[in-house]
């Protein structure tokens, strides 16, 4: 992945404005904020009087790509909120190897475990391409917290990230590179689902070296799997595009129980789902 290392890494945000770190943005910034904000899954449905104060105390910042917005065991002093561009959660490990855990889209929160407990940063955020994140001082925090649905919505988000935590768990350190790849481009598939209709074409990292970061995986062994889904027929690829031709063979490679064996329906390529076989305890074999 082409981010720096870890000696190289540099705090490269912009505060704005540059002389007070959580001073509010100007209200024409505000208001290009605003209607993002409605929209996304965590403050959609809040009450105005929330949305009013949240841009009202957070301060703007700028990155260029490859910034970093902070490092990993840095006090968590603030949350932010994207709202252009794209943030990765980013592990490295004693030799500078880099594990992607984790992508931040416009609309969503950068450590939302800050607004329950102080922490060191659990993992170092860095910018992918021109971003900005709204940055809430934790001594704001209190006042979002007493809105129902936001704590709601925050218990919601907690839980989906433990499900996701053992999911990647799972995935990287009991199964091969295939398994990984083919579950990671079942999740883009239904993730674009109800924007795109239930396509069967992906848009892959534009960098390779980011998909391999967020696979545990090297490039050259990444592009060699790619390359024999290929060769088989199981998919094609168009520059950043990847195109699915048997989404039921792409199952069965994810070793998802239950979804293994896919059948096509009326003849119009639609797959279903086929039953769990039954569990059988071999404990005692």
């Amino acid at each position: 992945m082409d981010l720096p290392a870890i000696a190289d890494l540099q705090r490269a945000d912009r505060i704005l404005p540059a002389d007070a770190s959580d001073a509010p943005p100007a209200d024409a910034a505000g208001a290009r904020h605003r209607p993002l904000l409605e929209r996304s899954a965590v403050f959609q449905g809040m009450p105005a009087s929330a949305l009013d104060y949240l841009l009202a105390h957070a301060s703007e910042c700028a990155l260029d790509s490859g910034s970093v917005l902070f490092f990993k065991h840095d006090p968590s002093s603030f949350v932010g909120v994207v709202v252009q561009g794209r943030l990765y959660k980013v592990l490295y490990g004693p030799d500078g190897q880099e594990l992607i855990v984790g992508t931040i889209e416009p609309g969503g929160l950068v450590d939302e475990q800050a607004l329950l407990e102080q922490h060191g940063r659990s993992f170092t955020a860095i910018a992918f391409g021109p971003s900005c994140v709204l940055k809430l001082a934790r001594r704001h925090f209190a006042a979002l917290m007493t809105v129902p649905l936001f704590q709601q919505r925050i218990d919601a988000l907690l839980r989906l990230r433990l499900r996701q935590t053992l999911d990647s768990l799972e995935s990287i350190c009991l199964h091969r590179l295939e398994v990984r790849l083919a579950r990671y481009v079942l999740h883009q598939l239904e993730l674009q689902a109800p924007h795109a209709g239930g396509g069967d074409t992906v848009a892959l990292p534009p960098n390779q070296s980011i998909l391999a970061a967020m696979l545990n995986a090297s490039r050259s062994k990444l592009n060699a799997q790619l390359q024999r889904w290929v060769r088989s027929g199981l998919v094609s690829r168009r520059r950043h595009l990847l195109r699915v031709h048997d989404l039921g063979a792409l199952y069965a490679k994810a070793s998802l129980q239950g979804a293994a064996a896919m059948s096509v329906s009326d003849g119009e390529g639609t797959p279903a789902r086929a039953a769990c076989p039954p569990w059988t305890d071999r404990r005692a074999d």
